[in-house]
């Protein structure tokens, strides 16, 4: 799907071709109950919709869209986010979340009370961050771990955005004129995702360090299945590949020389790691 894409107040979307220079409205509109889209997500080659009225699917946005169940009611899906191949979706009652787009949606409730309004989603090394309004503030999920744990370090816990850079999670929070409760709020990152157990030996190996063209990685005998992603530096996803056979390849044609960033995850865990190409 070319082009980059932007939600309106509407049942439709506006797509550019030329880095937002020029824009045209979608053929295609959401389904008539949906009035406003909150977010857009990427998902093994589909774009997702976060609504007013639930969370949409499609793999042409000129041909129609999907409507993806297991939410409870109709509250709005304020944030969406592709951890791996989990795609968690932040409702106004609870966080949701999937591995597979064609089945049903799963309230996380392992640490949270499945009603928290969620603002923002954000993630480092498939650590997961997750903003919360009304009080709720926000909860963590380590990439090793099954519960949310909060952060009660946060002052105004009324959430709005979450943002992450290489040593800091930051948290964009509600204020008043006349309240001195506003503001950004920011938190170290080492000391909340530092493993503290012995890591498991890494399941692959890259085959070539700097590569070309093509990043080839190599995996353990036990890997059956599992999501190879890649980033830029800041964090932006580049492409994804599902491992087959033992092994994953990426086409790095096209990109610029440099340090780039990379995930593997497989066996319910997340591996990152980091390649030079030249």
């Amino acid at each position: 799907m070319a082009g980059n894409i932007a939600g309106f107040g509407g049942p439709r979307l506006f797509v550019s071709s030329d880095q937002g220079m020029n824009w045209a409205i979608s053929g295609s509109g959401l389904p008539v109950d949906a009035c406003d889209i909150y977010c857009l997500e990427e998902y093994n080659g589909m774009l997702i919709a976060g609504t007013d009225y639930g969370v949409f699917y499609t793999d042409d946005i000129d041909s129609g869209w999907n409507e993806m169940t297991g939410i409870t009611g109709y509250p709005g899906v304020y944030a969406l986010l592709k951890v791996g191949n989990r795609l968690y979706c932040g409702t106004g009652r609870g966080l949701y979340y999937t591995d597979e787009i064609t089945a049903d949606l799963q309230l996380c409730e392992n640490g949270m009370a499945g009603d928290e309004y969620i603002t923002s989603l954000a993630q480092v090394n498939g650590h997961l961050f997750v903003g919360c309004h009304w009080g709720d503030g926000v909860f963590l999920l380590r990439n090793y771990e099954n519960n949310f744990v909060r952060l009660n370090s946060l002052l105004n816990p009324q959430v709005l955005r979450l943002c992450i850079d290489d040593e800091f999670v930051f948290a964009g929070t509600y204020g008043m004129e006349y309240l001195n409760e506003g503001g950004v709020f920011r938190h170290e990152l080492q000391p909340i995702v530092t493993i503290n157990e012995l890591n498991p030996p890494v399941p692959f190996r890259l085959l070539g360090n700097p590569v070309t063209d093509l990043l080839m990685v190599d995996f353990d005998e036990q890997v059956k299945e599992g999501i190879l992603t890649i980033y830029y530096p800041d964090g932006r996803e580049i492409r994804n590949c599902k491992i087959l056979n033992g092994s994953a390849e990426v086409n790095m044609r096209g990109l610029s020389s440099g340090l780039y960033l990379g995930q593997v995850f497989c066996n319910e865990k997340y591996y990152p790691f980091k390649f030079i190409k030249i």
